[in-house]
């Protein structure tokens, strides 16, 4: 089986390429777009962009230890408790 991967549709449906197309070609495509299968996902707040992560403390083990779930983490890892923290952008 090959690997999914998901699309903006929306984005996808704007771009020139397909804008400027053949419009029999574009009716087609919007129509296959629209009658495509979807996916239920949620978006997950990383570690690296994790407001808890700043208050993270090294266990014995040398590992970061999260003040939201008590686990052991990476910059990768993510979990239910994340919270994107503020940028500095937004401050």
């Amino acid at each position: 089986m090959s690997e999914q991967r998901l699309i903006d549709a929306d984005a996808f449906l704007e771009l020139p390429e397909i804008v400027d197309t053949d419009i029999i070609a574009t009716a087609r495509v919007r129509e296959d777009i629209a009658n495509a299968p979807t996916v239920s996902v949620e978006v997950v707040v990383h570690c690296i962009n994790c407001k808890y992560k700043a208050q993270a403390k090294a266990n014995n083990k040398g590992f970061l230890i999260c003040p939201a779930s008590g686990m052991e983490i990476t910059d990768n890892d993510f979990c239910s408790y994340g919270e994107r923290r503020e940028s500095e952008a937004d401050q």
